[in-house]
């Protein structure tokens, strides 16, 4: 499968995206799989809380000149919301998903868990099939402390990676009502629409603080 935020070239799914796309019939054979590798029990259609400010441009809630180090992130898992910070109070948020398995704290690679903690973006770069990938700095200290303990607690193996990639990143054009149905599809990574991706990427830089609880 695509792991978190970048590209396994022997995914399947990624070489259903890449037939589809030759074939010019992207969206009904990648909605197709995207289906069944979720492990989302339902997709109806839910409807979304009010957000903050949302729809006005970052630029448009934030005085001149605008210095990225004073943004923040505040993930909510079980509200599927992603807040906008600027000197610690909130002036946005945005809908967004989780991995396939979104209640879970991560442990190791493969378990379709979003981490929870305190994290850093070390980079944030264009990606050719989400729009922009917002990378984590996971895993980090708190992240190895939480692996080693499951280690010692018995929930993971020797043989377990922790994994890593781990970050933000849009969806594949014409799937962005997998957000408006909390249809949890990722590895991990935590996943927006790409206007509100854009709206981000372009206004954060490295060194965002991001903080994700459940």
């Amino acid at each position: 499968m695509l792991k978190s935020g970048k590209v396994d070239n022997n995914s399947p799914l990624l070489q259903v995206i890449l037939a589809a796309m030759k074939k010019k019939f992207l969206f009904i054979p990648l909605i197709a799989s995207l289906f069944f590798l979720s492990s989302s029990s339902s997709l109806d259609r839910v409807e979304a809380p009010t957000y903050v400010n949302y729809g006005v441009p970052i630029a448009e809630l934030v005085p001149p000149p605008i210095n990225a180090q004073n943004f923040s992130l505040l993930v909510q898992k079980s509200s599927y919301t992603l807040f906008l910070k600027y000197n610690g109070r909130i002036i946005k948020s945005y809908p967004c998903v989780f991995g396939s398995n979104p209640v879970t704290d991560k442990m190791k690679q493969g378990d379709m868990c979003t981490p929870e903690g305190n994290f850093t973006i070390i980079d944030i770069r264009e990606h050719f099939i989400w729009g922009y990938f917002m990378e984590f700095d996971y895993p980090n200290h708190e992240s190895w402390e939480k692996y080693s303990l499951a280690r010692t607690n018995g929930l993971v193996n020797e043989l377990d990676d922790i994994g890593g990639d781990v970050g933000i990143h849009g969806v594949v054009d014409g799937l962005e009502s997998f957000i408006d149905n909390k249809n949890n599809w990722t590895e991990g990574c935590v996943s927006m629409k790409n206007a509100d991706l854009i709206d981000l990427a372009t206004n954060l830089a490295p060194g965002t603080p991001v903080k994700i609880v459940y």
